[in-house]
Formats: structure tokens, C-alpha cells, sequence
């Protein structure tokens, strides 16, 4: 069953300021930097939850390392065991950082979660907030790459968008804030990149709507490389995101507009990413760190990254 999380309001994160004049004025279209914006750290990470941690807990300790050094507002998981989640939210209340969240099942058994005497099966994504949850919501994408508004999937489904609508505790406006995982490449298929391709669109026409009337961030390993075709109806000039590494060729004195690329995420190149509805968020460029994510009991803690970033919230006139 999906886990869902206790709502409660908690202090104020701390934060890392994002530089403003040029570097706010990158968000072509947006609008001009309202009184009291509100910075946000983000987290994203592809945790690797069941095929190289086998459902334990020493990647949690990693993710609690980071959230003591950088205090995110925003974390995103994929490929996290429901036994590690509810593990995650003791720990950060066991070093006084509370997080509340929502944990969306992908896949109905995955056997490498398992840890006996428990007997927890189920894998997924999971989104976490610094503040006070309003809303939450399960999406399941179906074996035809449609996005569903439901929280159970069926055998053959295997994807999923965890989802929350928050006040985050940095202040600000509500702000919905999505994890997913999409589909892997398939070199069996003509085109191994079909089925990811598709489950993009759909987040762009599932979300654009509601990331053009209000603040939305979404993030996720997209299976995607920077350049192809499906990635523009998220990204601008077509999409109602932008994405936190499309500033990188930018420069102090000039800059070409907004490009996919970005540092890599994974083994592969870059493959993760970090949207923010582009009407509703400013960001410095060059603002994005990918981490090497360590080692968990002498073996890799993910074969991702961890992805860094700093976005301000625009506040209504």
C-alpha cells in the first residue's frame, strides 16, 4: 500500500540563496522577481534502492548525510523500497529534520526488497517536503505509456509519479512537487528510446496545464539524454517547465538561451533531471552539482548521482 505521510508544520530549512540580476533574467518569459522570494534546495536521486542496496538501510544513512550538510526543501527518490522509506522519515526525525512526503508504488513485488523477517515487497518513488502537505497523489503510467491518476498498479505496470501539493516551510506559496522514474531504453524495439519518449509527453500533457497556472516542480530519471526530441514539450520554448542545467553554456555577459544538456547524472551521460514550472521560479546558471553518491557497505550506493540545485519560488504580486 502506498505510505502516506503525517502532515505537520515544521521550521524553516535552511537554505542556499540564488544569485538575482542576469542570472535571474535567464528565466526568459517569467516574471520580474516579486517582494520576499523564497529559495529553495532541491534533492533528486536515483537511490537504487532495491538492485544494489537490496532493500537495506546504509543508503539511507548516505541520504541522511546529505540532508545534514544541505537541508533540502525538496527531496526526490527513485527506486526506493517501502521499507527504506518509512526508514527515512524515522531518521530524519531522529536528527531533528522531519520531512513529510508520499510514497507511490511503481511495481507490485519486487523481490530484492525483501529483508526477512520483513516481509515488504514493493518499490517506487517518493517525493518529500520541508512544510505542511495539502494534497497528495498516485499516478500510474499503463503498459500503453498513458499517465493515470491511480495509486495501484497492475502486474504488468512498472512505472509511476509520487506527488504532493505543500506549503513549503521556507514559506510562499503551495507548490506541487512530483517524482518519477520512466520506462528504460529497449534495444530490442527500432527505436529503444519509444516507450521513455512517450511517458514524457504524457508528463507534459498531464502537468503542463497545471505547471502553467502554478508552481510545480518536477523531477525524476527520465531515461532521456539532453537533444532528443521528446524533451521538448517539457522544455521551453513548447513546455511550461524549464530545467535547472539548461543555463550551463551560459556565461556573465551573454547567453544564447535556454539548451538540454546539463552534467551527467549516470554512467550513461544525463539522464536525470530537475523541471520547475518556468512562470513560477527564477534559478542562477551553473547551479546544478552532481555528486558521486559513495559507497554503501564496500559496494556503490547508486549507480546515479546525486543531483543538487537551488531555485527561488516568485512570490505573487
Amino acid at each position: 500500500m502506498a505510505s502516506r505521510a503525517v502532515r505537520t508544520i515544521v521550521g524553516f530549512g535552511v537554505v542556499v540563496a540564488v544569485a538575482l540580476g542576469f542570472q535571474a533574467g535567464l528565466q526568459a518569459g517569467g516574471p520580474a522577481l516579486a517582494a520576499d522570494p523564497q529559495p529553495l534546495t532541491l534533492l533528486h536521486f536515483n537511490m537504487a534502492g532495491a538492485t544494489l542496496n537490496n532493500g537495506q538501510y546504509p543508503i539511507i544513512g548516505r541520504i541522511i548525510r546529505e540532508v545534514q550538510e544541505r537541508r533540502p526543501d525538496v527531496i526526490s527518490l527513485n527506486e526506493v523500497c517501502d521499507r527504506q522509506y518509512a526508514h527515512l522519515l524515522i531518521q530524519l526525525q531522529a536528527i531533528g529534520y522531519p520531512m513529510v512526503g508520499y510514497f507511490q508504488k511503481s511495481r507490485t513485488f519486487v523481490g530484492t526488497c525483501v529483508r526477512l523477517p520483513d516481509t515488504r515487497h514493493v518499490a517506487g518513488n517518493a517525493i518529500l517536503v520541508r512544510g505542511t502537505l495539502t494534497a497528495d497523489q498516485g499516478y500510474i503510467f499503463t503498459t500503453g505509456h498513458v499517465l493515470q491518476a491511480r495509486e495501484s498498479p497492475s502486474v504488468s505496470e512498472s512505472r509511476s509519479v509520487a506527488c504532493v501539493s505543500a506549503v513549503l516551510a521556507a514559506g510562499g506559496r503551495s507548490v506541487k512537487a512530483c517524482s518519477t522514474h520512466l520506462a528504460p531504453k529497449d534495444s530490442g524495439q527500432a527505436n529503444p528510446y519509444a516507450a521513455p519518449e512517450a511517458e514524457a509527453r504524457e508528463l507534459a500533457r498531464v502537468f503542463g496545464p497545471e505547471a502553467a497556472a502554478g508552481p510545480f516542480l518536477l523531477l525524476g530519471d527520465l531515461n532521456l539524454l539532453p537533444g532528443n526530441a521528446a524533451l521538448n514539450s517539457l522544455y521551453p520554448p513548447a513546455g511550461a517547465f524549464s530545467e535547472v542545467d539548461q543555463f550551463r553554456h551560459c556565461t556573465a555577459g551573454s547567453c544564447g538561451g535556454p539548451v538540454q544538456g546539463g552534467l551527467p547524472s549516470h554512467g550513461e551521460g544525463k539522464i536525470d533531471y530537475t523541471f520547475v514550472s518556468r512562470s513560477h521560479f527564477t534559478f542562477a546558471y551553473q547551479n546544478v552539482q552532481m555528486v558521486d553518491a559513495g559507497n554503501c557497505d564496500s559496494h556503490a550506493c547508486s549507480d546515479h548521482r546525486l543531483f543538487r540545485s537551488e531555485v527561488t519560488l516568485n512570490q505573487e504580486s
